[in-house]
């Protein structure tokens, strides 16, 4: 798994976002492109969306939708803490 700085830079470089969906028994962390594609192998673990929430890196984006997904998003700070470390 790739650390938060690469997280970071691969999510300002391709404009992405994090979606967590809530399962029955679990909750699915992904990194994904604009149109929702998978940007990064592998799951995300919780620990790094709360580091970047704590860190005001990104954002909730609205409350979890029917499907049992929430969107989140690079701040201003994410984006620029993104690029300035690419």
């Amino acid at each position: 798994m790739i650390g938060p700085t690469e997280i970071l830079q691969t999510m300002a470089a391709a404009g992405g976002h994090i979606e967590v969906l809530r399962g029955p028994t679990d909750e699915y962390i992904t990194v994904c492109r604009p149109e929702r594609t998978a940007l990064l192998h592998g799951l995300l673990p919780r620990a790094i969306l709360e580091d970047f929430l704590n860190a005001r890196l990104v954002r909730q984006d609205g409350p979890e939708d029917d499907r049992r997904v929430t969107f989140f998003r690079l701040t201003n700070d994410g984006r620029m803490q993104g690029r300035l470390r690419g």
